[in-house]
């Protein structure tokens, strides 16, 4: 049972002979009764402010558990992201790594045809030098012919006319060979 400020008040004693002032009982228990009466009022506010802090303290410590679940997702975010971050990086290291192997081989590529043109126009070349040294020959021995004096016979006058057409008509083809094998506009004219 619970003593009350009410109770100290309202309680009463017994008198027997030789027993206390009573005045000075009635003083003390008053005393006492406003005493118990201050800490009961002081300990209700204590008991809500306990309350209270009790809840503040809930409430902080659901703010907590939201901001560490919070920090948490962001470090998960943070984790996503850098390592999204990093394949992407490889991914662009790795198609620039392929980009610059195919510039390589086409630039082999280009190199070989390259060389396969000089090597296609020196042949062309040695051939008209061919072609030109024929042609000089044959106008040279046709004008060796002209210039040597008639031979009397006249079997030998027609195979000799007979050789010098021959030779001024196989000129003629080394001449036009030579003009059609000379590519003008620049194309290649075994293509």
């Amino acid at each position: 049972m619970r003593i009350t400020p009410m109770d100290i008040q309202q309680q009463e004693f017994r008198v027997r002979f030789r027993g206390f002032d009573t005045r000075e009982v009635d003083s003390f228990l008053e005393l006492v009764a406003e005493e118990l009466k201050e800490a009961s009022h002081e300990n209700s506010a204590l008991k809500d402010e306990v309350k209270r802090l009790r809840e503040t303290q809930a409430n902080f410590e659901e703010k907590e558990k939201t901001f560490q679940t919070a920090f948490v997702s962001a470090q998960r975010v943070v984790d996503e992201m850098k390592s999204n971050a990093e394949r992407q990086a490889k991914l662009i290291v790795t198609q620039a790594e392929l980009e610059a192997k195919k510039m390589v081989e086409n630039a082999h590529v280009q190199a070989a045809q390259i060389q396969e043109e000089i090597n296609h126009l020196k042949r062309q070349k040695a051939q008209m030098e061919y072609r030109v040294k024929s042609f000089i020959e044959s106008l040279s021995k046709w004008l060796v012919s002209e210039t040597e004096p008639p031979d009397c016979s006249e079997k030998k006058v027609a195979e000799e006319e007979e050789t010098d057409t021959n030779e001024a008509h196989q000129s003629m083809s080394a001449i036009n060979e030579i003009i059609s094998g000379v590519d003008l506009e620049g194309e290649d004219p075994a293509k």
